[in-house]
């Protein structure tokens, strides 16, 4: 019995000391795998430290490139343009954050250009764009705030200097129904736009059979139809009263209205901007000519409507479209063009249907409330109207190009 005791308390005994080596060996394991847990932890927190130290600065980057953008914008629009101070800015802090960005605007002899640079913490992102000056005709060969009609016969193509890789548009911001009438044997050689959430089906009119060469779509966001501005030059200068006979202008005027008939005509001369504060009216074979004198331009502001009868017509004698153009102010209601002839220039008047008779063909592009087009007559869109100035009207600085680092 004394044996049996002592041969189970050794058999205990060994048990026990035998349990150690695994208790050990477990508290290894465990604490092994405690130290892996913080490593691993630490090193998701170090990474998510600097991803978002990283999605900061990057954030900074492209704030302090709308900021840019948008100061040098703000500086196109006070004329004439003087690009010897462009906008720049150092550790700004960007808003409800550590982050900071810095920009500079610069100009390297052919483009302008914008580097912004973010930083929060130890991460630092680059961001660099080159801009392009975009201007009212930039896009489109007809645009209107709402319907376009096209008489069978009309095309709508690019004229013979518009670059192969350039798309022709017609566009509308209306959703409505037949907003744009394109009838029997009209062709349209590009791709036409309808407004935000239209179907094109149902705001191209389909039961003529037009021809469009490229695609139909909706815009993604409305095309902005922004007021024209008169340069407060131009507001300050002496009235030459309403021009009623023949009349040389030479530099820049303002005049009361245009009324012309039986053969009276103003000939622009040299580099003109005109600001008429009525209307434009010609009849009997008058006109307003543009001399083909090297060095003419006129750009036109009316605060009235335009009207040519009977012969009379907007003479671009040079017939290089970006030689002439028409500013409709919103007083600006209609405009028309009634001489079988051809107009070379662009017209931009927001608040003003543009009508066009007697197989008046255009050279150059068109942007109004609408657009008719009575008779059979063609409109060619001219490249020489997508290289605006920055002392042009409703020119904007947009990005062309953009990298990172």
């Amino acid at each position: 019995m004394v044996h049996r005791v002592n041969f189970m308390k050794l058999l205990s005994s060994k048990r026990s000391g035998s349990a150690m080596p695994l208790v050990l060996l477990a508290v290894v394991l465990l604490f092994l795998i405690g130290i892996g847990l913080f490593a691993l932890g630490l090193r998701s927190r170090v990474f998510a430290v600097k991803s978002s130290s990283e999605i900061a600065a990057r954030c900074a980057a492209d704030a302090g490139l709308v900021q840019a953008l948008f100061e040098l914008n703000q500086q196109l629009e006070v004329k004439p343009w003087n690009d010897s101070s462009l906008p720049s800015a150092t550790d700004q802090t960007l808003t409800n954050c550590d982050a900071t960005y810095s920009y500079e605007v610069g100009n390297d002899g052919s483009d302008y250009f914008i580097e912004s640079v973010g930083k929060s913490g130890e991460a630092m992102k680059e961001v660099r764009c080159v801009l392009d000056l975009e201007g009212p005709f930039d896009k489109y060969a007809l645009f209107a705030q709402n319907g376009i009609i096209l008489k069978p016969g009309t095309s709508v193509e690019g004229a013979f200097n518009l670059p192969i890789d350039v798309i022709l548009m017609v566009g509308t911001n209306s959703t409505g129904e037949a907003t744009i009438e394109a009838r029997t044997g009209v062709t349209i050689d590009g791709d036409v736009v309808v407004g935000v959430g239209g179907d094109p089906e149902h705001v191209i009119n389909s039961k003529w059979e037009a021809t469009i060469t490229g695609q139909t779509s909706a815009l993604t966001e409305a095309h902005q139809l922004p007021s024209v501005t008169i340069p407060k030059y131009l507001i300050e200068l002496p009235s030459m009263g309403e021009i009623k006979t023949d009349k040389t202008i030479s530099s820049d005027a303002r005049c009361e209205g245009i009324v012309l008939s039986t053969g009276e005509e103003v000939t622009i001369e040299n580099d003109v901007t005109l600001y008429v504060q009525g209307p434009i009216t010609l009849t009997g074979s008058s006109q307003i000519s543009v001399s083909s004198k090297p060095g003419t331009f006129l750009v036109l502001y009316v605060k009235g409507d335009i009207s040519c009868n009977v012969d009379s017509y907007i003479n671009n004698i040079n017939a290089k479209p970006e030689r002439l153009i028409i500013y409709g102010l919103d007083q600006c209601t209609e405009i028309e063009f009634n001489k079988a002839s051809n107009f070379y220039g662009g017209i931009y008047a927001p608040n003003a249907d543009v009508k066009i008779f007697n197989s008046v063909d255009v050279y150059g592009a068109i942007v109004a409330k609408s657009f008719i087009q009575q008779v059979e007559a063609d409109v060619y869109y001219d490249e020489m109207l997508r290289n605006p100035h920055p002392n042009d009207e409703l020119v904007r600085f947009v990005v062309k190009q953009w990298s990172e680092n």
